[in-house]
């Protein structure tokens, strides 16, 4: 079928932006968004840690080696997914598609520190305990070096409460406690750390990412 060939062309693309094991790919179905399906490998994931053990949720479109796995979400079990991907695990990039046979186009996008694409469905969406949850927090982190004294800048964004916070502080561990404290305060699930040219930059800029 024609969307089978569109789903393996989209998995094995060199353009996709990352393999099926870290996107889950959902497809808008049905008239103004009535559910969502998922497919391949996705599909077998999404089915075991969320849909439970009966095998009756899968299906698969065509048959032997192009077959294709598929399970069906209604509108609340889909933002109960979208919470728990990107609030509470945040080990996957989501995208939503829309179209239909064998042409579709991603329409919405979202990663665990950037959330904007899907706030209505996580935030506002009804039919789950986890409701009303603020998203966490982007970072973006810069250490320079000067006079052998370490500086460390912080700032966060919250694009969910419109608010930009950002600090400054000297850290003496070699291990960054402070800023790893700092990390653990906002609950940040994302981090840029920004390239400086001070003596020694490329050793605290790699000890800021491991932070």
């Amino acid at each position: 079928p024609g969307f089978n060939s569109f789903y393996k062309r989209l998995v094995s693309s060199s353009s996709s932006s990352a393999s099926d094991s870290s996107v889950l790919r959902f497809f808008c179905r049905g008239s103004s968004g009535g559910f969502y399906t998922v497919h391949g490998a996705s599909a077998l994931l999404i089915h075991a840690r969320y849909l439970g053990a009966s095998s009756s949720s899968i299906r698969y479109f065509g048959t032997g080696d192009q077959a294709l796995a598929s399970v069906s979400l209604n509108q609340s079990k889909f933002a109960d997914v979208l919470r728990d991907v990107l609030l509470e695990r945040g080990e996957h990039t989501v995208e939503l598609y829309e179209g239909a046979g064998d042409k579709w186009k991603c329409t919405k996008s979202a990663s665990p520190g950037k959330l904007d694409a899907f706030q209505d469905e996580l935030f506002n969406s009804g039919g789950s305990d986890k409701g009303g949850l603020a998203p966490p927090p982007s970072l973006a982190v810069v250490v320079h070096n000067k006079d052998n004294t370490r500086t460390v800048g912080v700032a966060s964004v919250d694009a969910y409460r419109r608010v930009l916070n950002a600090t400054a502080f000297v850290d003496t561990s070699e291990s960054l406690v402070a800023l790893e404290h700092a990390v653990m305060q906002t609950g940040a699930r994302e981090c840029v750390v920004l390239r400086t040219d001070d003596a020694g930059a490329g050793a605290s800029n790699g000890d800021a990412r491991r932070v």
